[in-house]
């Protein structure tokens, strides 16, 4: 798959905001047509195998390979040189990427009673490798005028900063219990154990280490289902996940971990074909990655993130043909702990507080048009910061789509249309010199065919 240059690493002034040449165009090429490749080779393989040996005991094993191998060369601008003419800098960037993934899960299930328990147990043990082989190179590059660009002038060579091969190896212990009893209640428990082996070489940096993590996780949740449809709950989980990588100094990221409390319902009427859940939940994380405000091509973590909210997402089929499906999160996002204490109390960038959506779909009944489905949609996004202080605000977005499908006989096409009427918007910002346009009017055409 090949593509260009165009939206990303875009300043604020110039995009969010007006500068005084007005706006950079959301398909502005910031790169150089003779150098400019972005080329990407993927496949993958795996399968999917069950066998059951009784009505009570059955035993899965899936299996995939991934491979990707990406390369990229051209000129990213970050800022100005003059922000009153429009004259962006640039930097010269250029990588090859191969990331080999292996991953295989072995899982047993077994339904059996104890007294007045009804039990659904599972437990596997699941394999992960992951390798990264990667250069990375950067340096100086001719800068370029957002109101006149030229193109053709030569640009400086650039210099390798990062020759690393790492290689990530996970395994990992399971085990989950669902207990039915007492005519409605209902207790999960599980447990995971994971134990991580990383190993970096750098031929030109300092991301050489071996390093060895090892972390208990798991959930505890009850609710009660009444009979009247009404499933009231509680859950408290510990997280564990790996994090790739090391910082601009070498250091080794260590593992994400997080603790989740929840509390919800979930409704689903007897006198409608509809289902409901809603939730309040708080979220803390710590080690979280995010991008380094002083190093452009590299990450720090963050202490600890806390996300307090509320989610409401629904299904409700209004019609035999009509379908409706809302949704609406409402977040409290703060960063609680960092070494720079003046983020403390600091929302994270990218990060909205009010996300909603609704998506509208329509199957034409028996007759001509019969095989055929239209939807709508419409997705929003609140204001954002592009800055870890909070002081450059991106404003919300509204975008709607659509999607027209015709299934018939195993066979089925499908046009899908993001952003149907192109609004132009910034999607987010990492940065001051980060900022991104939404993507716009797309057209994908899909062909399909089951037996």
């Amino acid at each position: 798959m090949d593509v260009e240059h165009t939206s990303g690493f875009l300043p604020y002034v110039g995009t969010v905001v007006d500068a005084p040449f007005g706006k950079i165009e959301p398909g502005f090429f910031y790169s150089e047509p003779d150098i400019d490749k972005v080329e990407r080779e993927q496949a993958m393989v795996g399968y999917e195998f069950e066998h059951d040996f009784s009505d009570a005991l059955t035993f899965r094993q899936n299996a995939r390979y991934a491979r990707v191998d990406t390369e990229e060369a051209g000129p990213y601008p970050y800022g100005y040189v003059d922000e009153a003419t429009g004259l962006l800098n640039r930097i010269g960037f250029e990588h090859d990427t191969t990331v080999n993934t292996v991953s295989l899960d072995n899982q047993v299930e077994s339904r059996f009673r104890t007294g007045a328990l009804d039990h659904t147990l599972l437990a596997g043990i699941d394999y992960r490798y992951y390798n990264i082989d990667h250069v990375q190179a950067a340096g100086a590059a001719t800068p370029i005028s957002v109101v006149d660009p030229v193109y053709g002038l030569p640009q400086p060579a650039v210099a390798p900063y990062l020759d690393q091969d790492l290689t990530l190896q996970q395994l990992g212990f399971y085990a989950q219990d669902q207990i039915k009893f007492g005519d409605g209640w209902i207790v999960t428990l599980n447990g995971r154990y994971d134990r991580l082996w990383t190993d970096s070489s750098d031929e030109v940096g300092s991301a050489n280490f071996k390093r060895t993590d090892g972390e208990f996780s798991g959930r505890v949740g009850l609710g009660y289902e009444f009979a009247n449809g009404l499933t009231p709950y509680v859950s408290y989980a510990r997280s564990f996940n790996p994090t790739i990588g090391a910082d601009s100094s070498g250091r080794p990221f260590a593992p994400e971990t997080g603790e989740q409390y929840e509390a919800g319902v979930k409704y689903t009427p007897g006198f409608a074909d509809a289902s409901i859940t809603a939730s309040v939940f708080e979220i803390t994380r710590k080690n979280v990655p995010v991008s380094d405000p002083n190093n452009l091509f590299f990450e720090v973590q963050r202490g600890e993130v806390r996300s307090r909210g509320i989610e409401v997402e629904g299904h409700a089929n209004l019609t035999d043909n009509l379908k409706l499906l809302p949704a609406i999160s409402v977040m409290d996002i703060e960063v609680t702990e960092d070494t720079n204490p003046a983020l403390i109390g600091r929302r994270p960038t990218l990060m909205p507080e009010l996300q909603a959506a609704a998506w509208l779909d329509y199957s034409f009944p028996a007759g001509a048009l019969e095989g055929f489905s239209i939807g709508g949609g419409v997705r929003y996004v609140g204001e954002t910061y592009a800055d870890e202080m909070n002081q450059l605000e991106v404003p919300s977005h509204t975008v709607f789509d659509a999607a027209l499908r015709y299934e018939r006989d195993g066979w089925g096409v499908s046009l899908n249309v993001i952003n149907l009427f192109d609004k132009e918007y910034v999607a987010g910002c990492d940065g001051e010199f980060v900022c991104n346009y939404g993507e716009q009017r797309t057209a994908m055409l899909r062909l399909s065919r089951t037996w």
